[in-house]
C-alpha cells in the first residue's frame, strides 16, 4: 500500500517543485494553453511561497508528487471580475500553482490532493477561489468535480493572455 499525505513544503523540496512545475508547463503547452508560458511563476515565487509557509506538497511514498500554494485573500487579481460576480465578498483562501508530477498522472491524485487542500482551507475559511486559463480543461474538470462555480473572468499579470476563468467554492 502506498502512503499519501500533504504537508507544508520546505527548502529541501524546491528542486522537485521546480521539476514538477516545468513538467506542468510542458503539458499546458501541449494542450494549447499559454498559461505559465511567459516565465511566471518563477523559482523565486516558489521560494517566497515556502518562506511564507504557503506552499504545500503531495507526498507519495516519501517523494514529492505534487505542489500547490494556499494564500489568504484578498488577491489583487480578484478585485475586478467581469462577465459575472463573486458569490461572496468576505474572507477567502486562494489556491494557486497546482501541479502533479507527470509520473503520477492517471492515478487520480488530483482528487486526493484537492480534497486535502480544501480541508486545509476550511480550517479557517468557508470560501475558496481559484482561476485557470480557458484552455486548461483538466483543471476545469477538477474544479467542476469539487463543486466550484464559475463566477466570471479575471485578469492576471500575463502579457500573452491575461484572461482567466474565475471560480469560487463556498463550503458550509
Amino acid at each position: 500500500m502506498q502512503l499519501y499525505y500533504v504537508r507544508k513544503a520546505n527548502d529541501a523540496d524546491l528542486a522537485q517543485i521546480s521539476e514538477i512545475f516545468e513538467q506542468a508547463k510542458s503539458i499546458l503547452k501541449q494542450d494549447g494553453s499559454p498559461q505559465w508560458q511567459n516565465g511566471a511563476p518563477t523559482l523565486m515565487d516558489f521560494k517566497n511561497d515556502i518562506a511564507k509557509q504557503q506552499c504545500y506538497v503531495l507526498i507519495v511514498n516519501q517523494e514529492v508528487a505534487g505542489m500547490a500554494t494556499l494564500q489568504i485573500g484578498p488577491d489583487p487579481n480578484y478585485q475586478v471580475i467581469s462577465n459575472g460576480f463573486w458569490k461572496q465578498t468576505s474572507d477567502y483562501m486562494v489556491i494557486h500553482r497546482v501541479a502533479i508530477a507527470f509520473k503520477y498522472s492517471g492515478l487520480h491524485l488530483n482528487e486526493f490532493f484537492f480534497s486535502n487542500l480544501l480541508t486545509l482551507c476550511r480550517q479557517n475559511f468557508k470560501r475558496v477561489r481559484i482561476d485557470t486559463h480557458e484552455r486548461n480543461l483538466k483543471m476545469q474538470h477538477i474544479l467542476n468535480k469539487f463543486g466550484f462555480k464559475e463566477c466570471g473572468v479575471i485578469n492576471v499579470n500575463d502579457p500573452v493572455d491575461p484572461k482567466r476563468k474565475a471560480y469560487e467554492l463556498i463550503m458550509n
